[in-house]
């Protein structure tokens, strides 16, 4: 079954941060190679297990195909133990692709545990405008975040995420969930 895109906004595959500026107000971006938030992107301690979509902040996120809600779980922050990062939620859906894992947005008070959602079911919203995704520290954010959702996709027996760390190969039950957004985003 094909993804549609989780935004109710076109979707543009874009490689450059700078992609984001040349964005119409009814698009959203996929961030592909070199981009920091694509996939397998290598990271201090990990590479990128998802791959991140921006949008304008507080943009409805949508289901990208249909699944049964897994759980809401803690995604970073206090209770993964990775206190650099402000507490934040996971959204986890298996559907026909896998675990989908819809991350780092603010998901719906409404889904619980076996609920069944469709494709294009609002699941949340990104983060309102100047929403800083790291906690307060000695030092500042080193660049400027867009809203976004970062976006995972795990094989279907997978009930937990995988870390993807540093110097490993990628784990075998994780997979790359930019071929699906692929199929529905256009080039620039």
């Amino acid at each position: 079954m094909a993804w549609q895109s989780p935004f109710p906004l076109k979707l543009v595959a874009c490689a450059s941060p700078d992609d984001w500026s040349r964005l119409r107000a009814d698009e959203a971006m996929l961030a592909l190679p070199p981009h920091s938030g694509a996939f397998g992107d290598r990271r201090d301690r990990h590479n990128h297990e998802g791959v991140d979509l921006y949008a304008p902040a507080e943009t409805p996120v949508l289901a990208v195909e249909d699944g049964t809600v897994v759980g809401v779980t803690p995604f970073s922050g206090h209770a993964t133990r990775n206190d650099y990062w402000r507490d934040m939620e996971a959204v986890m859906v298996h559907g026909s692709s896998g675990l989908i894992l819809y991350c780092e947005f603010s998901p719906s008070t409404a889904l619980a545990p076996a609920m069944t959602i469709r494709a294009g079911t609002p699941i949340g919203r990104l983060y309102a405008a100047g929403y800083k995704f790291r906690k307060p520290a000695d030092r500042e954010e080193d660049h400027a975040h867009h809203a976004f959702l970062h976006l995972e996709l795990h094989q279907p027996q997978v009930r937990l995420p995988t870390t993807w760390e540093s110097g490993r190969p990628q784990p075998k039950t994780l997979l790359d969930p930019t071929p699906y957004l692929l199929a529905i985003a256009k080039q620039f």
